[in-house]
């Protein structure tokens, strides 16, 4: 499905271990071995130090995170201030933090992940348009503005 025959690596980070399960985990690998896709899919467990993460999202080509159950989006807002192109869901606050600098997609859809991720990664053009606006995003994302945000809030409650 993409332009590109280019082999991509994926590279899978374990964000917590109570985020998956041993079984999925036994699963994930299973699924990749059926696919054929063992020398393309890297499996790096936990990342120490916010130095390392940013070293990974920055050298990622893209960003993908289609998440169905997500507080905030902090990897997204991280990926974005390294200046990585970003793929996420268009569920929970994920559309809000993304603020129309990331390819939107319908997470519980692999059709839609793929389709988003064949045009993030095919088309150069968008690639660098995600980049921009992604560091442009990242930068009004700050504890400063999330503050002065509250206070205008709670401002406006006391009126």
């Amino acid at each position: 499905f993409f332009k590109q025959k280019t082999a991509y690596e994926i590279v899978d980070c374990d964000w917590s271990s109570d985020v998956c399960s041993s079984d999925l985990e036994g699963a994930l690998d299973e699924r990749v071995a059926a696919l054929g896709l063992d020398g393309h899919v890297r499996r790096i467990g936990y990342v120490h130090g916010e130095s390392a993460l940013r070293d990974l999202y920055a050298a990622a080509r893209v960003f993908a995170f289609p998440s169905l159950y997500e507080g905030f989006g902090l990897p997204v807002a991280e990926a974005m201030a390294c200046g990585t192109p970003v793929l996420t869901g268009d569920v929970t606050a994920l559309p809000e933090v993304a603020g129309g600098a990331a390819v939107l997609v319908d997470p519980r859809s692999s059709g839609s992940i793929a389709d988003g991720l064949a045009r993030l990664l095919d088309d150069e053009a968008l690639r660098a348009r995600c980049r921009a606006a992604g560091l442009a995003r990242a930068a009004e994302l700050t504890w400063e503005a999330a503050a002065d945000r509250l206070v205008g809030e709670i401002g406006r409650a006391h009126v």
